[in-house]
């Protein structure tokens, strides 16, 4: 009877023992499966620096707001992809592609030591939109006065630590353009994968000029003219009726650039003004004021005052006009930006005189470094000139073959849409959304 005893108590133990295995086996079954179930196993997304055999390797899984989602947003569904919260295993990275409506794998890192499943967390944030720019382009036309183009108002410091970092500063010009004006106004935005600055409000369009330059470049590389090249920005024609299609710097920038960004589409095509006046030609234009400038720009002559120069030898069209997407900042863009005793600058000095009579330095558009402008220069001697600022933000003119700073320009919607959250500053600048 003992022995029987024991026998029972044995199997028991051993009972309970394997009960107490498989319910731990299938705990973890349960948990291995769960960790799983959150992920799709899916094909549609991109791969850069690396191929692999199998797209199906990769598991992704994806959260609206920080709660699990078993299905990707659409792209109705006022969602935008949240890279700071997304991730994946293994080193790969993860981004988005908006025109794809897709994700963007990068196995530049990849590492795969425990045999893993690529797995990757795809973030989403509902869009918050900020009515900035009509707030902006309301408080400041209930402020200013039509006409006064001398007075500078601040709708507010943005401070970090203590400091000033930026003032939304703004006046109008002559035809009540708003704009911003003072060393350091808060008009950094964001758009299409590089920083811009806020010209100002033209009607229904928005003008941006890069922040940073994108190189030196020649305005125009052709060999005609002795070889410093056409002062004709545009497409036109030659004097035969052969097409021309413009300085190479207007074929680069609409062509590589404007593909390098990401929503180009939603650049607007405008008319641009190249100018091509009496009024600034040779060295009149050391005798023109701003508004002078502003008008000349605007000019509808087309021709070229050149004679019989050697250096001018081209039978190129002249256009006063030209309809684009990027192009570059006009000198009256640089005039307007002026934030300090604008009644004296803008009315009393000429333009020539903006740098000796400290005009340029309260301005935030010169940033050390020569840079072109669109304006053009009509000059008896030589068809190749075109006016260019100094690193101080001196006026002044070079032939078109010489390599300047580019910081390319373009206009956007007024009705475009921004992100809540941005105050303008260099650190936190506002971001334009484009679904």
């Amino acid at each position: 009877m003992k022995l029987k005893k024991f026998t029972i108590k044995n199997n028991v133990k051993t009972s309970i023992l394997v009960l107490g295995v498989i319910c731990i086996l299938l705990i973890t079954l349960s948990f291995f499966l769960r960790s799983f179930a959150i992920y799709e196993d899916v094909k549609n997304f991109k791969i850069i620096n690396a191929t692999i055999p199998d797209p199906g390797d990769v598991l992704l899984s994806y959260y609206l707001d920080g709660n699990f989602s078993n299905q990707i947003p659409s792209r109705l569904d006022n969602y935008m992809f949240d890279a700071e919260h997304s991730q994946c295993n293994n080193g790969v990275g993860v981004g988005w592609d908006k025109q794809s409506w897709s994700a963007v794998l990068d196995f530049n890192s990849f590492s795969n030591l425990n045999n893993q499943r690529t797995k990757c967390s795809l973030a989403f944030k509902t869009v918050q939109l900020s009515n900035f720019n009509n707030q902006v382009v309301t408080i400041a036309n209930n402020t200013l006065t039509s006409g006064d183009s001398d007075t500078v108002i601040n709708l507010g410091d943005v401070e970090v630590d203590g400091v000033v970092s930026c003032s939304n500063t703004l006046a109008y010009d002559e035809d009540d353009q708003l704009r911003y004006v003072g060393a350091s106004p808060c008009n950094y935005v964001q758009f299409g994968g590089r920083l811009w600055r806020i010209i100002g409000f033209f009607g229904d369009t928005i003008k941006l000029l890069s922040l940073d330059s994108i190189g030196e470049m020649a305005w125009d590389t052709s060999s005609e003219n002795g070889g410093y090249g056409i002062n004709q920005w545009g497409d036109t024609t030659l004097t035969s009726g052969a097409s021309y299609q413009g300085s190479s710097l207007k074929i680069y920038l609409n062509g590589i650039f404007l593909n390098s960004l990401t929503d180009s589409s939603s650049i607007q095509d405008v008319t641009w003004f190249i100018g091509n006046s009496a009024d600034v030609h040779d060295d009149n234009y050391k005798n023109a004021d701003v508004y002078t400038f502003y008008l000349a720009e605007r000019s509808s002559a087309a021709y070229t005052i050149c004679g019989t120069s050697p250096y001018c030898t081209d039978t190129v069209q002249r256009t006063p006009r030209w309809t684009g997407k990027v192009g570059l900042m006009y000198i009256s863009d640089y005039a307007y930006a002026t934030g300090q005793n604008r009644g004296t600058c803008l009315h009393e000095t000429l333009l020539s005189n903006y740098s000796t009579a400290n005009c340029n330095k309260d301005n935030w558009i010169p940033d050390g470094n020569y840079q072109w402008t669109l304006t053009l220069l009509p000059n008896h001697g030589n068809a190749s000139t075109v006016f260019r600022l100094s690193g101080s933000g001196g006026l002044g003119n070079k032939t078109v073959n010489i390599l300047n700073h580019v910081r390319p320009s373009i206009y956007l919607s007024s009705s475009v849409n921004f992100l809540s959250g941005g105050d303008g500053s260099l650190g936190n600048p506002y971001q334009i959304y484009i679904p």
